[in-house]
């Protein structure tokens, strides 16, 4: 496999982008002068990196970009962005860049997001397999989603489905489901995912322009871990919610506990200023104001990890995807400390729900 987080094969394509047709000192060359110092022999070594792989040709010792596979420098970036993994993420820092320097900047903007969108489904198959096979295997939470009102013959809106994590379970127990999450991606993976399952409608929507909904009231709306507390304008999020709640309808948000044993690894990880429990405290208060009841409770549940690698995956998912972040090998280093200071490779997690009522008239 080719490792694509090695920045010189992005510099190499916008070279040869620029000239076409180069031997290798050539191009060493013109890397020289755009201010790279990369010895020759390790862009020779590239170059039949590269030629092995077929993202380049080579004649009578010149190089090209593929033209069978690569039209364009957008070909290459694409089916680079095809070979990306998680320890690959510098590459896919680099490209926008790049690309400003070969197309105009809205020719790069759509570049890019046709790499991402290639790189998130990819991830999102990560997010599918951590998810399912280490998160929660006691099923608490869903079984506690389930407990907090009656779901058979209603109509439930799910805010933020993601990879569908929930969505098949909830699916399961209502009349009819409709999901929406503002990250395109998700909704075409998601659509992807449960095509045969013909109780659930996705839409792309926003939870702070909930709309383009194919029902007017729901019974049952579920937030889950969304950062509602961190939107645009909370009051009026909360009031959308309210009105599109049916009479006697329940309003479930889940959001992370910011006291967990998985927090406190990633502000060991990364430490950062976090305003999140005043956020949620903020939240409280208003939906106190807004509904009729409120109870809040905080839900344990825990990860439980067959290798470190995997744990480190996970992490590695959460703040390279989750955040847009770079995993440094120091980051490796504080987590493999923390991890051997413990006797299992079990991760504790809980989650604050919140159960909302209004009876209208």
């Amino acid at each position: 496999m080719i490792d694509l987080k090695n920045r010189l094969y992005t510099d190499i394509a916008i070279v040869l982008a620029e000239k076409h047709s180069l031997t290798a000192k050539e191009i060493h060359e013109k890397l020289k002068i755009k201010g790279f110092n990369y010895s020759y022999q390790y862009v020779h070594k590239s170059l039949n990196n590269l030629q092995k792989y077929e993202f380049v040709n080579k004649m009578s010792a010149k190089y090209t970009l593929n033209l069978k596979y690569l039209t364009s420098l957008k070909d290459f970036l694409i089916k680079a962005s095809n070979q990306y993994d998680l320890d690959q993420n510098v590459f896919m820092q680099s490209v926008t860049g790049s690309l400003l320097k070969v197309f105009n900047k809205k020719e790069a903007e759509a570049i890019s997001k046709s790499i991402v969108k290639q790189i998130n489904k990819k991830i999102m198959e990560k997010l599918d397999e951590w998810y399912s096979h280490y998160y929660d295997p006691e099923g608490t939470e869903i079984k506690t989603i389930l407990s907090q009102a009656q779901f058979k013959g209603k109509r439930v809106l799910e805010i933020g489905c993601g990879t569908g994590r929930l969505t098949g379970k909830l699916a399961k127990h209502g009349k009819t489901l409709v999901s929406i999450d503002h990250n395109e991606d998700s909704i075409e993976y998601c659509q992807e995912k449960f095509k045969k399952v013909k109780n659930v409608t996705f839409v792309h929507a926003s939870v702070n322009e909930l709309k383009n909904l194919p029902h007017k009231e729901y019974d049952i709306i579920l937030s889950g871990w969304v950062g509602l507390h961190y939107s645009k304008d909370l009051p009026k999020v909360l009031e959308r919610l309210h009105k599109l709640l049916a009479k006697n309808g329940t309003l479930i948000i889940i959001e992370a506990y910011q006291d967990s044993e998985y927090v406190k690894i990633l502000n060991l990880i990364r430490p950062k200023a976090s305003k999140v429990n005043e956020k949620q405290n903020e939240l409280t208060s208003l939906l106190f104001k807004t509904f009729k009841t409120v109870d809040k409770k905080i839900i344990s549940t825990r990860y439980v990890f067959p290798s470190y690698e995997k744990l480190e995956e996970t992490f590695k998912i959460e703040l390279v995807y989750e955040e847009g972040s770079v995993w440094h090998d120091k980051d490796s280093k504080k987590l493999r400390k923390y991890v051997d200071g413990k006797s299992n490779l079990e991760v504790g997690e809980a989650f604050v729900m919140w159960n909302c009522t209004h009876n209208k008239a």
